[in-house]
């Protein structure tokens, strides 16, 4: 039985799990945008998790105020 050959290369339409998560880790930080102090445990959390970097954490809690949360 012959099989076809592993491919070596990435396919153009291969699916981007690590930007989907990311993407449903923000979407879960702006679901929070009516509690201050949620929505900053939660951008702190997934600056631990490894999915924001610093400088993006910076970014989150200046365009959203949270400074003082």
């Amino acid at each position: 039985m012959q099989h076809d050959p592993i491919p070596t290369e990435r396919s153009p339409q291969s699916f981007d799990l690590a930007g989907f998560a990311k993407r449903t880790v923000e979407a879960g930080i702006l679901a929070a945008r009516d509690d201050k102090s949620e929505m900053k445990f939660r951008i702190m959390l997934a600056r631990q998790c490894g999915f924001l970097s610093d400088d993006e954490t910076r970014l989150w809690i200046i365009q959203h105020d949270l400074g003082a949360a």
